[in-house]
């Protein structure tokens, strides 16, 4: 109405000063008992879009460009991969350090019924007890001692002879670590160990399993949209026989509660509180109570169907105009998946940046083996800490 009356009286009837109307013409009539309005070009739009805030964005824009450098350098000579792979003997990170980067996986090939230590770096789990790895033998001290001008010094040497060793069978967990698969207390407690159990590992892990889930998502999110567009289709065809079926079903539901508890009420077989009360009586007046509840319910339902039929009718035709509007612009129905998918992409960015740049110190493994107390067996070569230089540490 009141564009009908702007165009019809022209822009004339404004006070001086005030901007002119945006003109709207008419596109098509609809029987939601009006006309459908357009503004079809910008051209009577009093301003254009600027900036508003430029001393916020040119600090956003700086804090952008610095965390771009900090990112950039912890992908040049961070690996991300030192946080979650496994650390052998002599201390090297599997799949990382210069000596072992064509072995990323962890194999312990020194570990018996309660132990998993002196694990060494392989390119693949043993599938079954056939082949041999060179192994670690036990550590042997030798001491002796040396005359400096500044007096006697101990010197300590530590060998461990290097022997082939059978294979045991193993599992591949998470193209990290080879768990011994004929032994599932020890397998148990190497998964539970404290490197292996932090939530942050649990969280790396779970984004691992995404990744790897990742055609399989993608497909799922596919779907999910064709079927979105699947249901636009149906409410819009279908709208108004939804709406009358709910309305239906709801009144049926209530006349038929009420009728069941009346009638049952005079029949105590069809009763249902008739086990649970030692009289017939209690039974019968509870069934009376019951459906006089629900006759009550479905008149004040039907008195509200009898006020509200122009309402039901009314938002009908205002479901089938949105579908029409959405018909228009189908994009429309896809932004709030793009804005899920661009907040996540951000989201993993960021978490994928902390990661590099917490890689950039250095692995120092733990120096004993994790005690699992209640298998009773001992687990090395999962934990670990991280030491950062004061620059590293500023990047953090």
């Amino acid at each position: 109405i009141l564009a009908q009356a702007i165009c019809s009286q022209g822009p004339s009837v404004l006070p001086a000063g005030q901007m002119k109307p945006v003109l709207l013409r008419e596109k098509r009539s609809l029987s939601l008992g009006g006309s459908r309005w357009q503004d079809l070009d910008d051209r009577d739009d009093p301003n254009t879009r600027q900036c508003t805030d430029m001393l916020c964005l040119m600090i956003f824009i700086v804090f952008c460009s610095l965390m771009t450098k900090v990112y950039t350098d912890a992908r040049s000579m961070g690996n991300i991969n030192k946080l979650t792979h496994g650390i052998d003997w002599q201390g090297r990170v599997c799949g990382v350090d210069h000596d072992v980067i064509s072995r990323p996986l962890l194999y312990w090939c020194g570990g018996d019924a309660v132990s998993a230590t002196d694990g060494i770096c392989v390119d693949s789990c043993p599938q079954s007890s056939e082949g041999q790895n060179l192994c670690p033998g036990q550590p042997e001290v030798h001491q002796m001692s040396v005359d400096t001008p500044k007096g006697k010094m101990m010197v300590m040497n530590v060998t461990r002879l290097l022997t082939l060793r059978q294979n045991r069978a193993t599992v591949n967990l998470l193209s990290m670590y080879c768990l011994p698969r004929d032994n599932g207390e020890l397998a148990v407690a190497i998964t539970s160990s404290g490197q292996l159990s932090s939530k942050t590992t649990q969280f790396i892990v779970a984004l691992r399993s995404i990744y790897d889930s990742r055609l399989f998502l993608i497909g799922m999110g596919i779907v999910a949209i064709v079927m979105g567009f699947v249901v636009l289709f149906a409410i819009h065809q279908f709208a108004g026989c939804l709406i009358y079926t709910i309305v239906g079903v709801l009144f049926a539901i209530l006349l038929g509660l009420t009728s069941y508890f009346l009638l049952a009420a005079f029949r105590p077989s069809l009763n249902v509180f008739t086990p649970y009360f030692p009289t017939p009586e209690k039974a019968r007046e509870l069934a009376l109570s019951a459906g006089g509840t629900f006759f009550l319910l479905w008149a004040l339902y039907c008195i509200f169907l009898c006020c509200a039929k122009r309402s039901i009718q009314s938002t009908i035709r205002a479901i089938e105009e949105a579908c029409r509007v959405l018909e228009d612009l189908p994009t429309l129905l896809l932004e709030p998946v793009v804005q899920m998918i661009a907040k996540l992409l951000v989201f993993l960015f960021l978490l994928d940046g902390l990661g590099q740049v917490a890689s950039l110190g250095k692995i120092v493994s733990s120096e004993n083996p994790w005690d699992h107390t209640e298998a009773g067996v001992s687990v090395s070569g999962i934990g670990r800490h991280i030491a950062l230089e004061d620059w590293q540490g500023g990047y953090l």
